[in-house]
């Protein structure tokens, strides 16, 4: 009988994934077969993503995308078209975002705070109708747990590189959460001291987000289509209601953050019922174009 060399099954394995992302590569857990740093090689030849460098230099490109003006109004156009309505119906609301910088004392929430930012949401196209105001703080991200340090750059076979940014979302207490909204949300209110800041705004602990750079490539030739990925530290985060002080809420949120989009996947539901009090009833995320070009 004829004989055949066959390659070790971690030899093809390795040859499947330089060939290009498939259903296959991606489906193969790997993990163990290799190490940190073979992973993440294998990781970039899959993905295509670049590992940057300890210099940060994914932050001006993140700090340049992450502000402006987005909405979803043509996803709601398309949804409507298709008789597809918000709410139960699996469709979105519209929904309009502003993420603007602020000027805050240095050291505010946190003596390593790199920049802030106010995130503004209405519905419908109507500023008066802000159901949402946040201010969100950047910090570096927490270290990465040592077996899944890559000696490079940090980056395994199932994640993308580690998180270069850490962004802590704050919200208002109830009584000045009531004056801003009789001002029309004007961040400018802000008070302009730590104590003062400290005394109106509170942390959404267990809430934070981490960014990395995603292995989702955009057209856009003119940063070679990077984009970038927010996911909840720990996946999830239980916030008590300010509405409601008897509801306690799960909240999941993941982003992708690119040249001309921001996706945002914010699903809040009831600890004890599990019904949903916002975000998509089909977990599909709020595709919001950006109204303002970088």
């Amino acid at each position: 009988m004829p004989r055949f060399n066959l390659l070790p099954p971690a030899s093809l394995l390795m040859l499947l994934l330089l060939l290009g992302p498939s259903p296959i590569s991606q489906a193969f857990p790997i993990s163990g077969y290799f190490s940190p740093r073979q992973r993440a090689f294998l990781w970039r030849a899959q993905a295509g993503a670049e590992c940057f460098d300890d210099d940060n230099s994914s932050l001006p490109l993140f700090r340049l995308y992450f502000q402006g003006e987005f909405d979803n109004a043509a996803q709601v156009v398309s949804e409507r078209a298709q008789g597809i309505e918000a709410g139960p119906a699996g469709g979105h609301e519209q929904i309009h975002c502003i993420l603007t910088p602020l000027d805050l004392p240095a050291g505010s929430f946190g003596g390593d705070a790199q920049f802030f930012l106010g995130a503004t949401y209405y519905f419908d196209g109507r500023p008066e109708a802000v159901f949402r105001c946040r201010v969100y703080s950047f910090h570096p991200p927490p270290p990465a747990a040592d077996d899944d340090e890559d000696e490079e750059c940090g980056a395994s076979f199932f994640l993308p590189p580690p998180p270069f940014l850490e962004m802590r979302l704050h919200r208002f207490t109830p009584e000045f959460e009531g004056m801003m909204r009789q001002n029309k949300y004007d961040l400018n209110l802000l008070p302009q001291t730590q104590v003062e800041l400290a005394e109106v705004v509170e942390e959404l602990e267990g809430c934070s987000v981490s960014w990395s750079v995603s292995n989702f490539k955009t057209s856009d030739e003119e940063d070679d289509g990077v984009s970038f990925r927010g996911v909840m530290r720990d996946g999830f985060c239980l916030v008590q209601s300010q509405r409601d002080a008897g509801i306690q809420l799960k909240i999941e949120d993941d982003l992708l953050l690119t040249r001309e989009m921001l996706c945002v996947n914010d699903r809040g539901t009831d600890c004890v019922t599990g019904k949903i009090i916002y975000g998509n009833y089909r977990s599909l995320p709020y595709r919001m174009e950006r109204r303002q070009r970088p």
